[in-house]
């Protein structure tokens, strides 16, 4: 009877809190944690790498654990955002006061750390970009490529087919009139037979307007200089029968070339002499030889006058005001003539309008 009306008497009066043992707990515990948290800040006031953990005692009673919970927990409340918020402008601070990093370096490092750790994630991604950045080079190096191998192919064409630069006629030579065009032939080593072959070919190839007169120089080298040949030289190679005791009356400097008819090239030769009667006398010497000895540069026709014709005598002239002496074949036709145009000058040609415009342009020479 006495249990019922207790067992009523409890279950007419519900509990309300919490029990007393229970709250012990909880205030045991939550001492506890409090008491790590404050030893664990003081711990980390000493030194920044040093964490040590300290028990609470185990000599305090639960009236002095009470008596210190709302000084702890003020402490505690106070350090809290500092000691467990970490946020980055604080590590930064902490870096650059403590450890003495320059920003530039963290900056430079963060960038690094930033590019390993994207291509950790996507090594394939990363991969493919250096890959379009190499392909996007490829036109670039090719064109370099191509640019060079142009300017190589140019300049070895240069040098391979720019002709060297050409010997050139002394500058104390000087021509006895004025000429159209002056031409050189290298006779160097040459000889006789292959200089005469050499002057009949551009005698009968040449091309030049009509009236026009071309100073034909026969030249040895040396050195990348041109020396014209003397008169003897030249007789030389015609084999010229002019009296060798006047010879020494004649001068070293000569002209020869052509006088351009239009469809014939017409040789002519100029003389300076220094005696006009001894050379004269050695020309009327040479008369009848003279044909002979320049044959066959000065028959037109390949054929000397002896062999077609019989041969012929010169006569007395008068031509352009020049007394000459002419050659002629048996049809009247010219096939030699000379002169003194001047007292110290004299013209062999091969026709009446070479000798002509020459003597013309030797007057108009002073």
């Amino acid at each position: 009877m006495n249990n019922n009306s207790n067992i009523n008497q409890n279950n007419s009066k519900p509990q309300t809190g919490v029990p007393s043992d229970i709250k012990k707990n909880i205030g045991d515990s939550y001492h506890s944690n409090i008491t790590d948290k404050n030893n664990l800040i003081a711990e980390k006031k000493e030194g920044p790498d040093s964490y040590t953990y300290n028990p609470p005692s185990e000599n305090i009673t639960e009236k002095e654990q009470n008596s210190e919970k709302p000084q702890e927990l003020q402490q505690t409340n106070k350090q809290k955002p500092k000691a467990l918020i970490h946020t980055y402008k604080t590590d930064v601070e902490n870096l650059v006061k403590k450890q003495k990093l320059s920003l530039m370096k963290m900056v430079t490092a963060q960038a690094d750390a930033d590019k390993r750790e994207l291509f950790e994630l996507n090594p394939k991604k990363e991969t493919k970009k250096r890959k379009s950045n190499f392909m996007s080079l490829i036109p670039a190096i090719s064109f370099s490529l191509i640019f060079i191998g142009i300017v190589a192919l140019s300049a070895s064409y240069y040098v391979y087919f720019t002709p060297s630069p050409q010997p050139s006629l002394p500058q104390s030579y000087k021509t006895f009139f004025f000429t159209d065009k002056t031409e050189t032939l290298d006779i160097t080593e040459k000889t006789p037979e292959s200089i005469k072959r050499a002057l009949i070919t551009l005698r009968d190839t040449s091309f030049y307007p009509k009236g026009s007169v071309v100073n034909m120089v026969l030249v040895t080298s040396s050195q990348e200089v041109l020396q014209p040949i003397t008169l003897r030289k030249f007789f030389e190679i015609f084999n010229a029968r002019f009296p060798e005791e006047y010879k020494n009356y004649l001068s070293d400097n000569f002209m020869f070339g052509w006088y351009s008819s239009g469809d014939k090239n017409l040789p002519f030769l100029v003389i300076k002499t220094s005696s006009f009667d001894y050379t004269f006398a050695g020309l009327l010497n040479w008369e009848d030889k003279m044909e002979d000895d320049f044959y066959p540069i000065f028959t037109v026709d390949s054929i000397s006058i002896k062999e077609k014709y019989g041969g012929t005598k010169f006569t007395d002239s008068t031509l352009a005001n020049v007394d000459v002496r002419v050659q002629k074949n048996s049809k009247g036709e010219v096939r030699l003539i000379y002169g003194f145009v001047k007292n110290d000058t004299v013209l062999i040609t091969v026709g009446v309008t070479p000798f002509v415009e020459i003597t013309k342009r030797l007057r108009a020479t002073n």
